[in-house]
């Protein structure tokens, strides 16, 4: 469909009938559109049945463990079987079901609460899910082919390495995560710059959902938490695949070193897991207690308290290990601080119940029930947090039950309520009341009835991961009662799939808000159009659908926008970008369309990693160039809907920059997310080279040549000159001088290729290799990485160029990702200054 360039607000404000309008936003049908979909509300139901899919898997896993353990001296299970459950198990709930619920729900109401019609990347979020349902599968493969991992869900070496775990099924354990953690990534970037730049207008910072602020500091520490982990796991995958040593003592390496990683990852996953559902019982105490939330400030400042506490506490998990008293003093009190912003959460949430009208419907005997769940979780955690008392019931099932009441309880049951409340907005149906207080209560009592018991097993000296124990010694009746409960949890799930299932074809249609709900999600009609949104609303409150009419304030050009927007763009989905603090309309832009090439992508990479298990680098090597063809076709519309006349025109008439190649804003903080990923796996691997460090008398050990700084440094210099030109080029785009960026890209990109050569050459004078101890290891990955870090830089500076010469007929600042290269490339100078100073300079002054 193509119009010609309006010249006036009339042709702008042309009427566009609901039909016409829905058609851009439509998604193909069929498997055209589950292949090639890529709005939020399909994606995101997609994730939360991924998740519940996995979820029973999981829960089947329990199951059998918990008939294992029913009676002492059982042969239910042998003990192989047993540890493959329990890895399977403790692995499917933390990686394949906690995080796909959690951004499935993010994904689904976000941009609704929000007041936006889309999610600034919808082809990264149809990519996370496709990752996630390959990266499950992937772990999941091992079962076909007789290698599923029994190291338990952290994977501690050596248990893991290649001596104790010689077939494959740590490697599906490691590469299959690796593609899911990726998916969280990658959804963790979407919801991340959705908080930010995809509000509507007048909904400012202190005005924004408390679900959204939880969603967005989650998304931060998914950044933070799991790349840490996506490095360590391929460490291992290295020591396993090619013979690195990273973690081999005789080779200098250290066990220990996967513990930290893994709990630089594992205990922020505990807070990543459990600030979501404080977003959702917030929700829903707000709502069903009829009245507006106690304390928000304070609610919002411990949110983003437990985000930056959480990052400060994995020692804890390491109170065994022999680290020294005064570490293990920090990191006590450390865990009891912690305490602190969850209570002022939990208080806040009684306080407004308590002076509110309450209405007990489902998703609030579920919020209830969390409260009670989590504060028994929290008082056995407090206890943990102290040496003492975790020396003596470390690895006892104490632990197993003081998790289960924080993760289980902190999640299932927020979930579940999550799941009740918004089921009538994006089902159209109501659930039914009268199963869903079966269900409520059939999960509290045989959660309660399974995993209290499990304090007293553990005081009494039981060992986890233990497939089985001796009668006589007053276990029997606790793991008994246990094994009931479980099956009490069991039919509560069971209840919980038939009330979904009945009440989607047969429930009471919904209303557009059965809850009298305050947020924004509830203002659309249901069902929901595939746009939310046809008129962008405007905020003037904590509590947008509780607000009277004649007190909601519009400025005059605001609402002038927001006129032309329910009729124009007609060619592609447009959307707002809002200033950060307060809201204001800083751009309209296309958000993209359908697209076969997320799907493509994820399946080359999920193959790829299938290659990489079976030790094919050949052909994983042609499935990564297949892959960067996909990211090729994923972005190959980009400028299809360019009409620079008529951007000016709407720029002119409305104030605001009309961009249908895309967000410069967006796109600058895709720039900064992906920076901050890559700056943190740099961390983490620097962190590793230091922790290595501490083992051997000498840097490098005995019989290891020092490396020459002499052509590296040279190689760096380059590098550090090349930030000149590509400075230049930037400067040169914003003044429109093409001839002046075309120069600093050439420039750049050819020193960026000398720094690479140069560093290439140098390796080949070193002295030893990556399997030369424990150093000659850290020293080539980190090497390796910023190699390969230069080497992406250096393409898609090249491409830019490429592309920009043949846009001859396009004004030069209309390439502003050009911009967000310079500043990418920026990060690669720095990140190269930082590998140079440890490898080269490191040894000499350490």
């Amino acid at each position: 469909m193509t119009t010609t360039a309006p010249h006036s607000e009339n042709e702008f404000h042309q009427p566009v009938s609901e039909e016409t309008f829905a058609r851009v936003w439509n998604d193909p049908t069929g498997i055209r559109g589950l292949l090639q979909g890529v709005q939020n509300q399909p994606i995101g139901i997609r994730l939360i049945g991924l998740s519940i899919f996995f979820l029973i898997l999981g829960g089947i896993q329990a199951l059998l463990m918990r008939t294992q353990l029913a009676v002492p001296n059982n042969t239910f299970l042998d003990p192989e079987t047993y540890n493959r459950l329990m890895t399977m198990h403790g692995t499917t709930m933390m990686f394949l079901v906690a995080i796909p619920m959690i951004e499935g729900i993010g994904t689904l109401v976000l941009p609704q609460m929000m007041g936006s019609r889309e999610l600034p990347f919808p082809r990264l979020a149809a990519f996370a899910f496709w990752t996630f349902l390959f990266g499950g599968l992937i772990f999941y493969f091992g079962f076909f082919v007789d290698a599923v991992p029994e190291g338990g869900w952290f994977a501690y070496v050596p248990m893991t390495g290649k001596e104790y775990s010689p077939g494959l099924g740590v490697d599906f354990y490691l590469l299959g995560l690796n593609v899911a953690e990726t998916a969280a990534i990658a959804g963790a970037f979407e919801l991340i710059i959705s908080f930010f730049h995809m509000r509507a207008p007048g909904m400012s910072i202190n005005r924004i959902p408390i679900f959204a602020w939880a969603i967005m500091v989650t998304g931060w520490m998914i950044i933070f938490a799991f790349t840490p982990l996506v490095v360590g796991s391929t460490l291992l995958e290295l020591d396993r695949a090619i013979g690195t040593h990273f973690f081999n003592p005789d080779q200098n390496g250290d066990p220990l070193l996967w513990q930290h990683i893994f709990w630089i990852f594992g205990h922020p996953d505990v807070y990543i897991i459990f600030i979501p559902p404080l977003g959702i019982v917030a929700t829903i105490v707000t709502v069903f207690s009829r009245r507006a939330l106690i304390g928000y400030t304070f609610i919002v400042i411990s949110l983003v308290s437990l985000g930056f506490l959480s990052f400060g506490l994995w020692v804890h998990h390491m109170f065994a290990t022999g680290l020294p008293e005064l570490a293990l003093s920090f990191f006590t009190a450390a865990s009891m601080m912690i305490a602190i912003p969850s209570g002022i959460q939990i208080f806040a949430f009684i306080i407004t119940i308590w002076s509110g009208r309450p209405v007990f419907k489902t998703p609030f005997l579920f919020a209830i029930g969390f409260l009670l769940i989590f504060v028994l979780g929290g008082l056995s955690g407090v206890m943990l947090a102290s040496v003492p008392v975790n020396l003596q019931t470390h690895d006892t099932y104490f632990v197993v039950a003081h998790f289960h009441y924080v993760l289980i309880g902190g999640w299932l049951f927020p979930i579940f309520a999550a799941i009740y409340y918004w089921f009538p907005k994006f089902i159209e149906r109501m659930p039914n009341e009268r199963l869903g207080v079966w269900n409520f209560l059939l999960l509290f009592i045989g959660f309660n009835v399974t995993f209290f018991p499990m304090h007293i097993s553990g005081i009494l000296g039981m060992p986890r991961r233990v497939y089985t124990y001796q009668a006589g010694v007053g276990l029997e009746p606790y793991n008994l009662l246990s094994t009931i409960g479980s099956f009490m949890v069991a039919a509560s799930f069971v209840v919980f799939l038939i009330n979904m299932i009945w009440s989607a074809r047969n429930g009471q249609k919904a209303p557009a808000n059965p809850w009298n709900a305050d947020t924004l999600e509830w203002l659309p009609p249901t069902p929901v159009p595939p746009y939310g949104f046809r008129e962008f609303p405007v905020v003037n409150s904590r509590n947008p659908l509780w607000e009277k009419a004649e007190e909601q304030v519009v400025e005059p050009g605001t609402r002038k926008l927001l006129d032309v927007l329910k009729h124009y763009p007609r060619e592609y989905r447009a959307q707002i970008a809002t200033s950060a603090i307060d809201a204001r309309p800083l751009e309209v832009f296309r958000v993209a369309g359908p697209s076969i090439y997320p799907f493509w992508a994820a399946l080359a990479i999920a193959v790829m990693t299938l290659f990489l298990v079976f030790s094919q680098y050949a052909l994983a090597g042609v499935c990564l160039i297949i892959t960067m063809f996909t990211l090729i076709g994923w972005h190959r519309d980009t400028g299809a809907y360019s009409k620079p006349d008529e951007e000016e025109a709407f720029e002119r008439e409305y104030g605001v920059p009309l961009r249908p190649h895309g967000s410069r804003v967006i796109g600058r903080w895709g720039t900064i997310l992906t920076i901050v990923t890559l700056a943190t796996a740099l961390g983490t691997l620097c962190f590793s080279y230091l922790y290595l460090r501490l083992k051997p008398p000498q840097w490098p050990p005995d019989g290891i040549a020092m490396p020459d700084p002499v052509l590296p440094g040279i190689a760096l210099l380059v590098l550090l000159i090349s930030v000149i030109p590509m400075r230049w080029a930037a400067s040169a785009l914003q003044r429109d001088e093409r001839a002046g960026v075309q120069r600093g890209l050439l420039i750049g990109v050819v020193l960026g290729i000398l720094y690479l050569v140069g560093n290439l050459l140098s390796y080949g004078q070193l002295g030893f290799n990556y399997q030369t101890q424990a150093f000659g290891s850290i020293f080539a990955i980190m090497a390796g990485y910023q190699l390969l870090t230069m080497l992406v830089i250096v393409v898609m500076g090249a491409a830019m160029l490429f592309w920009f010469v043949r846009a001859t007929h396009e004004r030069p600042s209309r390439h502003q990702a050009i911009t967000d290269l310079v500043l990418f490339w920026y990060y690669a100078v720095a990140a190269g200054v930082v590998t140079y100073a440890l490898l080269y300079i490191g040894p000499i002054v350490i």
